[in-house]
């Protein structure tokens, strides 16, 4: 059953615990595990000292600042400058020149 377990998670997953989390005066052991299928992302792992229990805590911190999905192209805007956008452009603009000109009383 351990092997089956072993060879199932180490063919899907990265392991990112390497040290023992089970200390006791005659043995240490890896029993808490943290698995991934994150392979590109930096992280730190460890496991933290308490001594409330035998085992350790352990812990996986995530660096947040990577890209998710690269694929997505930045969007880039730009101006359509055709006759007709300019002519529209214009006449929004026209209503609030004639506010202006007569102190907003049409």
């Amino acid at each position: 059953m351990t092997d089956k377990f072993i060879n199932t998670m180490y063919m899907s997953f990265c392991p990112k615990m390497s040290r023992p989390s089970r200390i006791t005066p005659h043995c240490a052991t890896l029993i808490d595990n943290i698995f991934t299928n994150d392979t590109e992302n930096n992280t730190v792992s460890g496991s933290l000292i308490s001594d409330i229990s035998d085992h350790q805590p352990v812990f996986t911190v995530y660096d947040n600042k990577y890209k998710r999905n690269q694929s997505h192209k930045k969007l880039k805007y730009r101006r359509v400058r055709t006759e007709e956008s300019i002519n529209a452009f214009k006449n929004d603009l026209l209503p609030q020149n004639q506010e202006t000109e007569t102190g907003g009383n049409l």
